[in-house]
């Protein structure tokens, strides 16, 4: 039976499809609501077992919208230079995420995690219409190019205290060894091997986390929200941290 929830806001609205799902649940909008948003577009495509990147360019920024194998919303608002970079970037990631929980959950014996594909398309909405989904050819986004690897690793201690070690091109740095300045340290070495000293955003490549840091007690109950929405707390110290450099 369908049930209603009412949000006081667009924020809290999205906060809450951010949540992660014990299956997936198909969600209607109502058509008369969220007409000046993609909203309603996107979970008329959403199909379970999928990833679902749909981008759409605002300006100097893109809004990334990512619906993932059960139907859980993620959305961030991210620098846009050109769909190659924004898309190359997602791709690393989401295909690291999907090799490392097909991982987990064989190690605990229960099958594997499947994803029967990664669809990827631009949204193109205009004022008074209805949003327009195009479809983006995955091959361009495969090229080869140069890019600058964060991996993320995570871990709780037994008093509950998050310890992280980052690797930047395979430059390491740790809770261990920097404590609070550990993002500040970071960020200030990613800044100085850019050859134009830009503090263009930082993006994460690939995130390693223990089960308690992402709320879960099983392998089962993981999904590709846990990893994004930690991805986007985790890129928001770094950048925080950059912009103070």
């Amino acid at each position: 039976m369908p049930r209603y929830r009412h949000f006081k806001s667009y924020a809290a609205l999205l906060q809450e499809l951010a949540a992660p799902q014990e299956c997936f649940s198909p969600l209607g909008i109502d058509p008369s609501t969220l007409s000046d948003t993609p909203l309603p577009a996107l979970f008329r495509a959403n199909r379970p077992g999928r990833l679902q990147l749909f981008y759409q360019v605002d300006g100097p920024n893109a809004h990334v919208y990512v619906l993932d194998e059960k139907g859980s919303l993620f959305h961030q608002v991210v620098a846009f230079h050109d769909a190659l970079t924004l898309l190359t970037q997602f791709q690393r990631f989401l295909n690291k995420i999907q090799e490392r929980m097909n991982f987990l959950v064989q190690e605990a014996g229960k099958g594997e995690f499947n994803v029967a594909a990664i669809d990827y398309y631009q949204i193109h909405h205009r004022h008074g219409a209805e949003p327009r989904l195009e479809p983006q050819n995955i091959s361009p986004f495969k090229q080869s190019r140069s890019y600058f690897g964060v991996q993320v690793i995570g871990d709780m201690m037994d008093n509950n205290r998050s310890v992280f070690t980052m690797y930047c091109n395979e430059q390491e740095f740790s809770t261990l060894e920097y404590g609070e300045r550990l993002f500040e340290e970071v960020a200030r070495y990613i800044l100085s091997k850019r050859a134009s000293g830009q503090t263009y955003p930082i993006y994460i490549t690939d995130i390693d986390l223990a089960r308690n840091l992402l709320g879960v007690d099983t392998a089962q109950e993981l999904q590709t929200i846990h990893f994004l929405n930690y991805k986007k707390r985790i890129e928001q110290r770094l950048n925080d941290a950059l912009a103070k450099l």
